[in-house]
Order: structure tokens, then C-alpha cells, then sequence
């Protein structure tokens, strides 16, 4: 019997080619339809793999947990571009197992407050993952509003999300604030994922 996981019609996926100059990086589509092992995936305009045909790995960041799917995929020009997926392999990643790094990047926190106008938070992360992150601020936020928070990454991309407060506190250090990401996006996933992978890899090759 077949136990692996597979997408619902309509998901976004994130794929990541194994092989080529196209290799690192990322690309977008949503599932158009599944049968089984195969999955259909159209892409984003413009997309497309190293090849005709390439192993590549297919993640879904669905609120239980993180999905990642290892198969071959082969590449229909259409329009519109779209990926025949064969799944091999089905790996099931809890949201708490999912690594975080800790790490201090600029954070905005914003929402609307009880007047009406928008007000924004400055901090920096305490961690951060694909599942959401912890923050310090300076000045308190209203965690009776969900905060649209906006992390400010390395190489000056920004990761901007919804999230919600899991839980706030205060010391003489500042506002501390536990957020979960309520529904990021393939692209901003892909981001955090490579951020904490490369930063992992030195630290254990240091």
C-alpha cells in the first residue's frame, strides 16, 4: 500500500532542480492535477529546468508540516510550462523540527492599531525558520492585531509574511515576541530554508 503524502489540486510547490546551472535556484508552480505517483505541476511564466528531464525536489509548506517530495520531473514547453512529476520519495517534516537559526536581522512588526492607523515596530530576530521566528523590540506591539512582520535577509532581500503572536514578554532587554507564520509563500520559504541550511553547513565545517 502506498503511505506516501501527496499534494491537493491547486498547492504551490517549490522545486529545486538537482542538476544544472539552474540548480540553486527555486522554482514556483500549483498543482493542476494528481494521479497517483504523478503530479502535474503548471509553472510560473518564464520558469523552467536545466533539461528536458531532471531529478529535482518538490516542497509544500502546509500548516501541519513541511512536505518534500524527491522524483523526476519532466518539462512540457506548453503554454503554459508544466512539470510531470514521478514522486519517489515522501518525507514528512514536523513544523518543530523544522531548524532555526539563531540569528539577528532587522524585523518589522506592523498592523493596524485601535484608531485605525497603521504603526510599525522595529527589532531584530532572535531566530529564525520556516515556521516563524522570535523577536526583539524596543517598543511594545499590540498583539491584539496579527503583525505583517518583515525580515530583512543577508544578501538585502526581504522576507515579508503574516504571522500570529504565540506569546509576549518583557524585560530590560526589551519586547520579546514568539511568532508563527500563518501562510508563507514558496519563495519566502526557499529563502529561510537556504539561509539556515548554508549557515548550519559553516558552523559544522568551522
Amino acid at each position: 500500500m502506498d503511505s506516501s503524502w501527496y499534494p491537493p489540486v491547486r498547492e504551490i510547490a517549490l522545486i529545486e532542480p538537482a542538476h544544472g546551472e539552474k540548480a540553486s535556484t527555486c522554482l514556483t508552480g500549483v498543482v493542476s492535477s494528481v494521479r497517483r505517483r504523478h503530479v502535474r505541476i503548471d509553472l510560473d511564466a518564464g520558469a523552467m529546468l536545466p533539461g528536458e528531464r531532471d531529478d529535482v525536489t518538490v516542497s509544500f509548506f502546509r500548516p501541519d508540516a513541511l512536505y518534500r517530495l524527491k522524483g523526476t520531473a519532466v518539462l512540457h514547453l506548453g503554454p503554459p510550462p508544466a512539470l510531470d512529476f514521478e514522486v519517489e520519495q515522501s518525507e514528512r517534516v514536523q513544523r518543530r523540527a523544522v531548524p532555526r537559526l539563531a540569528c539577528e536581522l532587522p524585523v518589522e512588526m506592523s498592523a493596524l492599531d485601535g484608531t485605525g492607523s497603521f504603526s510599525t515596530v522595529l527589532g531584530h530576530t532572535d531566530d529564525l525558520g520556516t515556521g516563524g521566528c522570535r523577536v526583539t523590540t524596543e517598543q511594545a506591539f499590540d498583539i491584539a492585531s496579527d503583525p505583517t512582520v518583515t525580515v530583512v535577509m543577508p544578501d538585502g532581500g526581504r522576507v515579508v509574511n503574516l504571522a500570529r503572536v504565540l506569546s509576549a514578554s518583557e524585560d530590560e532587554k526589551g519586547h520579546h515576541y514568539r511568532l508563527v507564520f500563518a501562510d508563507l509563500s514558496p519563495e519566502d520559504a526557499g529563502a529561510i530554508t537556504r539561509l539556515v541550511e548554508r549557515s548550519l553547513a559553516t558552523r559544522l565545517n568551522s
